[in-house]
């Protein structure tokens, strides 16, 4: 799903704004966030209980790397929405290159800080048994990693209100519609994360769960944030004209299995 969004952007150039840039970054942190789920798979296909945490953490580099880019991905997207809807004139005389650029290490600055963070952890507990989960890793001195992802994550909700409510004010026909897929992307997009640091860091520590239960449940909340980190693709398909014709000139498959080739759209574009 997240591979499509960074397809479909490079082959139009209908896509080639900031924000689907943004977009397209975000989906690649969630491709590499996601690779780790395979060492788990692989785990559970094996019969093995625990692994060693350094180990653990050597397999799943990529995703410890990925997972630090993708709550400051979502909020750049959010701050270039922004930029983009209070101050058009601005943002139009921005140098892309360097804009983007700078988007692009404030990214990776946060994934090195992460994964040299758990790093770190791998030497203080080298021994320690970990599933292969990924929210295994964060324990000890890494269990606090989660809090300021958790208020990137809040800010990022509060840069999009702010964008909702300004839009919303603008006397155009097609307000609702602009507000509604806005509201959709920032459930979709950041929703699963919200709701995962929520049920994690304050209302399972208040249970008093033995360890078993607390790993089954954050399990099950984890389902719930890679369906939420998968819909990028959903999400943009159904809610802009741009993505959908970009979508369905490269997989015009779609169109027949669908029944949407010929349909005429008069959903706004996120672009």
């Amino acid at each position: 799903m997240n591979f499509s969004v960074i397809y479909v952007t490079i082959k139009n150039r209908t896509l080639h704004g900031s924000a689907n840039f943004l977009l397209a970054l975000s989906s690649l942190f969630e491709m590499g966030h996601q690779a780790g789920h395979l060492v788990f798979l692989w785990l559970a296909l094996s019969g093995q209980n625990f692994i060693s945490y350094a180990l653990c953490f050597r397999l799943m580099a990529l995703s410890v790397f990925c997972l630090g880019g993708i709550y400051t991905g979502i909020f750049c997207t959010g701050v270039d929405r922004i930029l983009c809807v209070l101050t058009p004139k601005f943002h139009c005389r921005l140098n892309m290159s360097i804009y983007l650029s700078f988007h692009c290490v404030f990214c990776l600055a946060s994934c090195i800080y992460h994964t040299l963070s758990l790093g770190h952890c791998a030497e203080l507990y080298p021994s320690y048994p970990v599933t292969g989960y990924i929210n295994d890793l964060f324990v000890g001195i890494c269990s606090t990693l989660l809090q300021p992802a958790f208020l990137l994550n809040v800010v990022t909700i509060f840069l999009y209100l702010i964008v909702g409510m300004y839009i919303w004010r603008q006397p155009t026909s097609s307000q609702f519609r602009i507000f509604r897929s806005l509201a959709v992307i920032v459930v979709a997009n950041i929703g699963g994360y919200v709701f995962e640091s929520i049920n994690s860091m304050f209302v399972l520590q208040n249970l008093h769960l033995s360890n078993q239960m607390f790993w089954y449940i954050t399990s099950y909340d984890g389902i719930i944030l890679n369906m939420s980190s998968a819909c990028n693709a959903i999400v943009l398909f159904c809610l802009s004209k741009d993505y959908r014709a970009a979508y369905l000139k490269e997989f015009g498959f779609l169109s027949r299995i669908f029944h949407i080739g010929s349909q005429n759209s008069s959903i706004v574009a996120v672009t």
